[in-house]
């Protein structure tokens, strides 16, 4: 049956609920001319109404999905045991998503580079070269942006951050985001 689906930021599209999330997807990044350079196999639908991201995409939207919900859908990217981020910038309560459950050592930190600027669960246990690397190759950043700054967020004076250098071309890329993060309880991820 034909369904509509309204997607934060993006649209409507009109799609054939016995097709799977993957072909909505698909279909919806046709629509509205968007390019992931991941690939789809990250890319899922965080369903606002429902609470919940669809971990599974090749189960079919009828099953998955509520289009009748009135918060509608957001474009999400999950890499299991990797990282997790649903557009909308969702903030603290990102974390609570169901996709972060598949994550190991997930860290909730606030990543900004370029025109990005949101907050993503992280595997901790990862390396700040393998978050590095995996930027620059799918070309969210420039190879020259190899430099990362990691500290408390002050919402009090945004500008006034205390953060700490950390440069991808030294041994710095070998320290894990758990390792740089500590205790910090909102911690932000800054990369020029």
């Amino acid at each position: 049956m034909e369904q509509k689906y309204s997607f934060f930021d993006m649209g409507t599209v009109v799609f054939d609920d016995e097709k799977t999330v993957k072909e909505l997807v698909e279909y919806v990044f046709e629509q509205f001319d968007y390019y992931e350079p991941m690939g789809f196999d990250a890319v899922t639908v965080y369903d606002a109404s429902l609470y919940r991201v669809v971990l599974d995409t090749s189960k079919k939207c009828k099953d998955e999905l509520d289009p009748l919900g009135s918060n509608g859908f957001t474009i999400a990217y999950l890499i299991k045991d990797k990282f997790f981020f649903a557009e909308g910038d969702w903030g603290h309560h990102i974390i609570e998503m169901n996709a972060a459950r598949l994550i190991s050592n997930p860290i909730s930190i606030r990543v900004k580079f370029a025109d990005f600027n949101s907050c993503v669960v992280i595997n901790g246990n990862l390396k700040l070269g393998e978050i590095y690397t995996f930027l620059r190759d799918t070309t969210y950043i420039l190879k020259s942006e190899s430099n990362f700054y990691i500290g408390e967020i002050d919402y009090s004076n945004p500008l006034m951050l205390d953060l700490k250098k950390y440069n991808m071309c030294s041994s710095d890329q070998n320290i894990t985001l758990k390792e740089t993060v500590g205790d910090i309880c909102t911690p932000i991820l800054v990369i020029e």
